[in-house]
């Protein structure tokens, strides 16, 4: 499985860091809880396994949510900045060793971020439509 680094940053730039891992690609997620963390109509994610999250500044500045309310019932921390409330990363206590990325922190040059799939379909939005053309269903 091939291996990726992406570097991040939130707003202000107080957070940086580098996520790496096995690269699972980029993903959709349209339920209730991702839109309200991402304050969108579907959150866009990275999917990182094996992950490791390295940070090269503002790690006191890293602060997280416990959702607990979750279709899985399994908690998923969701992590962003305390001083100008980017949403960073998730991690999902349903898959060990999964670190979910925000695209909008990724501040890579190049553009690995064309979604694969969406989930929560149900929970999309009826008047988005499918954004990801054949994508692979879940």
């Amino acid at each position: 499985m091939a291996q990726r680094a992406l570097k991040a940053t939130c707003l202000c730039k107080g957070v940086q860091f580098t996520l790496s891992g096995q690269d699972k690609g980029a993903v959709l997620c349209h339920c209730s809880n991702c839109k309200s963390f991402t304050g969108s109509s579907f959150a866009h994610n990275y999917r990182f396994m094996k992950a490791k999250v390295e940070y090269q500044k503002g790690e006191d500045l890293v602060k997280s949510y416990k959702d607990d309310n979750t279709k899985s019932g399994k908690v998923l921390e969701r992590f962003f900045c305390g001083r100008c409330g980017s949403s960073l990363m998730n991690k999902p206590q349903a898959i060990p060793g999964l670190i979910v990325a925000c695209t909008g922190a990724i501040q890579s040059g190049e553009d690995p971020l064309h979604p694969k799939f969406e989930l929560f379909e149900e929970d999309r939005r009826p008047w988005l439509g499918s954004i990801v053309k054949g994508a692979a269903k879940l």
